[in-house]
This record gives structure tokens, C-alpha cells and sequence, in this order.
């Protein structure tokens, strides 16, 4: 598997056109380009497949993936007062923080009364 990918990219470098950018090295871009057209071409065969099968192959990229969710409760306390709102601030820092992670919107949820503040 990695020697044919290998063998493309290799391919891609020599034969395909030139594009845009000349910096570090237009081969360098070419790699990029065949890099590209894989990706692209593991999204086209992943949507052909079904539902059972893609979860399956996405498994090998991250076997977390077939693990159930924790249930949480995204919605108990959300009164729009001072401590909630600094409970759920120091909640988004420290799990900021301690994750070094983007905070993405299904962890934001847990703080509703931040995402009122923010609407217009």
C-alpha cells in the first residue's frame, strides 16, 4: 500500500504540470498536487461505500471511533446570572487548558450562557 502511493507521488512529481507556486521547488508542489488527488480520491471511494463498511474503514484511522459517547447534560442550570457565567468560563479555560485542544461547538454547549452573550 505505501509503496504504491510512494510510486504515485513519485509519478505525480515527474509528470505533472506546474503549478502557481515556484518556492521551495516546483516538484515540491507537484508532490502536494498527487498528495491531492489521493486524499480526493479515499473521500470518492469512502462515499460509495455504505454506511457500515465507512464506519469500519474510518476505525483504522482512529479506533475511538466505534466507541459510544458519554452522556451529558448540556442543559440544567441555564439562568443567565453572574455565577453561571463565570462557572462556565472557568469550565472553557480549564478545559482548554487541560485538553490543548480547540474547543469545538458540542463542548461550548455546556456553556450556554456564553453562547447568549455572543448572539446579536
Amino acid at each position: 500500500m505505501y509503496a504504491s502511493i510512494a510510486t504515485f507521488l513519485l509519478f505525480s512529481m515527474i509528470q505533472f504540470r506546474d503549478g502557481p507556486f515556484i518556492r521551495p521547488h516546483p516538484s515540491f508542489w507537484r508532490i502536494v498536487l498527487g498528495i491531492n488527488l489521493l486524499y480526493e480520491l479515499a473521500l470518492v471511494f469512502l462515499l460509495f461505500q455504505d454506511i457500515h463498511s465507512a464506519r469500519e474503514l474510518l476505525k483504522y484511522i482512529d479506533p475511538d471511533l466505534g466507541r459510544p459517547l458519554p452522556e451529558k447534560s448540556y442543559g440544567e442550570n441555564c439562568a443567565f446570572t453572574v455565577q453561571n457565567i463565570v462557572v462556565s468560563l472557568v469550565s472553557l479555560v480549564r478545559e482548554y487548558g487541560l485538553t490543548c485542544s480547540r474547543v469545538h461547538s458540542t463542548s461550548s454547549a455546556s456553556h450556554m450562557p456564553l453562547v447568549g452573550l455572543a448572539r446579536p
